[in-house]
């Protein structure tokens, strides 16, 4: 009995082999992998400052990979390689930028990177970039002097001045060289201006397989003789007799100055871009101004009469 059933199995066991090769004579068939290229370290063509929100702006190359997930922003407020911090991420499929929210270029200069994340969690990162932080020196005697960090990150070729009395329009006064970071306008002439700085550089595009140079234009914060950092009291008007306290401001500050009760006065918080972000109908010498919704940043609190007072407001956590 169990002769003719490990017989019955043999044959069995035969007669499917025999059949598979059959089969394998008379049918062949190629297997063809299509594999994507490999994620590459990603490439940031510029950070620069955005001119609708007045935010810093990451601009990157996007790859063409089916392999690529998302890409990650990271951020450095400080000069220690440890101070990156993860800001957020963007869909491969989505778009080539990322807008800084909680970014504040008016007050200090920032680094990024991006990495690109593949479908195994693989993360590629690229070279840092540093923003362009503009400061205002403002002299009676010599004019504006602009100071400013170089943009770290790309090759640049040159710096160009823009100036205006409307921060929303400005014009191409002068282009100096790259090595020079500091700017010297001697115009006097005129009360309020508004200046920003535009890096010219080029950034090696090593995303595509023939390697070459992409011109990349990066633009500073915008400052104003306004806001002249030798300056800290600005003043067109006895502007000494004008009071913040405290200054900083974290949650509040009280305002004081010479009220004169025959004069009507009108309050402005106004904004490094010189946009009126506050304002209201002064009744009294003395008041205490809630922060409210303003973002960490420096402002300029006016008080308009027949006199005009002007001071230099810090806001902060």
């Amino acid at each position: 009995m169990k002769y003719k059933l490990f017989t019955g199995i043999f044959f069995l066991v035969l007669s499917f082999c025999l059949f598979q090769n059959n089969l394998s004579a008379k049918n062949k068939y190629t297997l063809l992998l299509n594999q994507p290229d490999p994620v590459r370290n990603p490439l940031i063509k510029w950070a620069t400052v955005s001119n609708e929100n007045n935010n810093n702006q990451i601009v990157f190359q996007e790859q063409a990979n089916d392999n690529l997930d998302y890409y990650n922003i990271y951020r450095n407020s400080t000069s220690l390689e440890n101070g990156w911090t993860l800001i957020g991420h963007v869909n491969s499929f989505d778009n080539s930028y990322f807008t800084d929210l909680e970014s504040y270029p008016g007050n200090l200069s920032y680094q990024y990177k991006v990495s690109a994340v593949d479908k195994c969690g693989n993360e590629l990162f690229s070279k840092a970039i540093k923003t362009i932080y503009l400061t205002i020196h403002s002299n009676n005697d010599t004019g504006n002097l602009l100071d400013w960090n170089p943009s770290d990150g790309i090759n640049v070729v040159a710096y160009r001045i823009y100036k205006g009395f409307n921060p929303e329009n400005l014009t191409l006064i002068d282009s100096i060289s790259a090595t020079q970071t500091e700017f010297l306008d001697k115009d006097l002439s005129f009360d309020t201006l508004f200046y920003r700085v535009e890096a010219v550089g080029l950034v090696e595009d090593s995303i595509q397989d023939e390697k070459k140079l992409d011109k990349v234009r990066t633009l500073s914060n915008i400052v104003s003789n306004l806001l002249s950092t030798k300056n800290f009291d600005i003043s067109v008007n006895a502007n000494s007799y004008l009071k913040l306290y405290p200054n900083p401001v974290k949650n509040s500050v009280l305002v004081a100055f010479p009220f004169d009760s025959t004069q009507q006065y009108v309050m402005s918080i106004i904004d490094l871009m010189g946009k009126t972000v506050y304002q209201q109908p002064v009744y009294s010498g003395e008041m205490l101004l809630d922060r409210n919704n303003l973002k960490d940043g420096c402002y300029i609190l006016q008080i308009a009469g027949k006199q005009v007072y002007r001071k230099k407001m810090i806001v902060e956590l």
